[in-house]
């Protein structure tokens, strides 16, 4: 029986060493195929950009990258790589694999939307855990252990997920074909990846997705609005929630995980000559306000800008710049691209 259990171990561990030798060449965006159009447009034209935007459908639907650097008067030339459904940890290997590589990526600045680990999102899919290695299963447990706005359930029950997720990418045996074969597809799906991404950098509101997209990706659209319809309500809800949390602010707990990630990055990209902005955006759910308000107010005021603030911005809490509870129209995106290229500007950064 052990001899048995010795051999299954070796193959175990032949088999992932496969894997991992066999991934090298892969890129680290291989499972997002959001990302993979994107930094497909990004490479053919490497040199052009010098500001990166990363982060989640927030910053893909809102951040009008060609407005933003009219706005500078051209002293930054974008490329917006947020992606939908894209969550921290992603967010946070996508910062660190720019400021890492020698040769494809030279931005001057990188503007990072803060995000949290959200839980709820994460399954064990391709999408959700492709990024997930020793560090980031490191990381994700020390995030959920020491959370304190989660009980010892939830604790457990997240890093027990993590674990699961950490072991499924690991030996990934289906993706061998891409491996070796570079089967990485560049080209935009009918998942909403449309010409307006390629045109505007990145960018696309959700008016201009169905361009193209299936008949699926249409009902969805609609779907979608038609659920905000029903529960416009809870807009005001999640603004008074935040209004009230911003007169709590000494009372918030910071989880220190995601914090000193934060920070290790930052001197990342000090060391580079890079300035690693962070950005707070508008909207956010009742799980985000807590954690990232008090992330936020730890950070140096040199490098975050915060376009969340109901009562200073009051408007990107209207229905008329809505297109649904967590996203905005194309006029509100328009508005909220005014805000943060505003904001950038007072940061006068080299």
């Amino acid at each position: 029986m052990l001899k048995i259990f010795i051999k299954i171990l070796i193959l175990a561990i032949s088999l992932l060493a496969v894997i991992q030798l066999l991934s090298i060449e892969r890129p680290f965006y291989w499972g997002n195929e959001n990302l993979m159009y994107k930094m497909g447009c990004v490479q053919d034209d490497i040199y052009k950009y010098d500001c990166y935007f990363i982060g989640s459908s927030r910053t893909h639907r809102h951040l009008d990258v060609r407005l933003f650097d009219e706005l500078n008067g051209a002293k930054t030339k974008s490329y917006n790589l947020g992606s939908m459904g894209s969550l921290q940890p992603e967010g946070l290997m996508m910062v660190k694999e720019i400021l890492q590589a020698k040769k494809d990526f030279k931005p001057k600045s990188i503007i990072m939307e803060l995000m949290i680990m959200d839980h709820k999102d994460l399954t064990i899919d391709q999408k959700s855990n492709y990024y997930f290695n020793f560090g980031t299963l490191v990381y994700s447990l020390k995030y959920f252990i020491t959370d304190d706005y989660m009980n010892i359930g939830q604790r457990f029950s997240n890093s027990s997920l993590m674990v699961r997720m950490s072991v499924a990418n690991a030996f990934k045996a289906g993706n061998i074909s891409k491996m070796l074969f570079g089967e990485y597809d560049r080209k935009p799906s009918e998942k909403g990846y449309t010409d307006c991404e390629l045109l505007d950098h990145g960018y696309c509101p959700f008016e201009l997705s169905n361009l193209g997209a299936s008949g699926e990706e249409i009902a969805m659209l609609k779907k979608r609005r038609k659920l905000y319809k029903t529960h416009v309500q809870d807009l005001s809800k999640r603004k008074n929630f935040h209004l009230k949390q911003l007169g709590n602010l000494n009372e918030l707990v910071v989880n220190e995980a995601a914090l000193s990630a934060l920070e290790e990055l930052h001197e990342l990209a000090a060391n580079k000559g890079i300035n690693l902005v962070y950005y707070l955006p508008p909207r956010l759910k009742e799980m985000e306000v807590n954690e990232l308000l008090s992330i936020y107010k730890s950070l140096s005021n040199k490098y975050k800008i915060d376009v969340s603030s109901p009562d200073r911005f009051p408007d990107l809490y209207e229905d008329r710049y809505s297109f649904d509870l967590i996203h905005l129209n194309k006029e509100g995106s328009k508005r909220f691209t005014e805000y943060l290229a505003q904001q950038f500007l007072q940061l006068n950064l080299d």
